[in-house]
């Protein structure tokens, strides 16, 4: 099974993925090939991320580890926090992300035991920052800018904050949508924060407002419903499980556990 993908955003052709197996994968997207495989991690890998302008990215598993791989080289080139590093993370990895500035050397991890960790490559024996507002596992982690973060967690909740060199403030916590289980999603797109739901809806915030400022239903939900019958005879209930905004247009895409994708415009 495959758990996590990332573009390159320096070759454009290049495309790494993640398994259940702990292997990540190096594909040149131009012929639908393998060029690399990497099998360092010892456990399933939940995330991985390609640097800004770079061919540096990172992976991070249930091993608790977060390696960073260039997809230049067949070996890993380092991993956070260093092996010789008084603050070793015992928690599973759950999410990893690289800060978007084009030559930016830190790195954000979520993990199982509900902390954020962030760390400047070029000093991996200790974190910068660590964030541990959440009550449960923090599934993802993106940037809305160099200086405000969102975190998700299996808390039913989303964070944001404001992130500068010596402090980090939480600015807001959101909460409308249902999630206590499964990895939901998470996608930015200006001041807007979108994420899936337990309740088959995708769930859209602004950054200014702790509730949601809309949601779509993917159905199933509607008491009485054709949907709702299906879902209540299904053996598993049905939910949003991915969320990516378009880079440039106002388009939401989501998909949920039954393998239903919709687009949706935001007007």
């Amino acid at each position: 099974k495959l758990s996590s993908l990332s573009w390159n955003k320096h070759i454009s052709n290049h495309l790494i993925s993640a398994d259940y197996n702990g292997v990540v994968s190096l594909w040149d997207a131009d012929v639908g090939e393998i060029v690399r495989e990497y099998e360092e991690h010892t456990n399933k890998i939940w995330s991985v991320d390609y640097a800004k302008a770079s061919n540096i990215f990172a992976s991070g598993s249930n091993d608790t580890k977060v390696i960073i791989w260039d997809s230049l080289q067949e070996a890993s080139v380092q991993t956070i926090p260093s092996e010789d590093s008084p603050e070793q993370n015992r928690a599973q990895v759950c999410c990893v992300k690289f800060s978007p500035e084009s030559n930016s050397q830190k790195i954000v991890f979520g993990c199982a035991d509900s902390s954020v960790h962030c760390y400047d490559l070029r000093y991996p024996r200790a974190p910068l920052f660590s964030l541990r507002e959440h009550d449960n596992a923090v599934s993802y982690v993106s940037f809305i800018n160099n200086r405000q973060l969102v975190t998700a967690s299996t808390d039913s909740t989303l964070k944001l904050w404001q992130i500068e060199d010596n402090s980090q403030e939480l600015v807001r916590t959101f909460t409308g949508h249902k999630n206590q289980t499964n990895f939901v999603g998470l996608s930015v797109h200006d001041q807007f924060i979108s994420c899936g739901s337990e309740d088959n809806k995708v769930f859209n915030y602004y950054t200014g407002i702790s509730k949601p400022c809309f949601s779509y239903s993917f159905g199933g939900n509607e008491p009485g419903s054709d949907e709702d019958m299906e879902a209540s005879a299904a053996p598993h209930k049905p939910f949003v499980s991915a969320v990516s905004w378009h880079p440039t247009e106002n388009l939401l895409f989501a998909a949920n556990s039954q393998g239903s994708v919709r687009m949706v415009k935001m007007v």
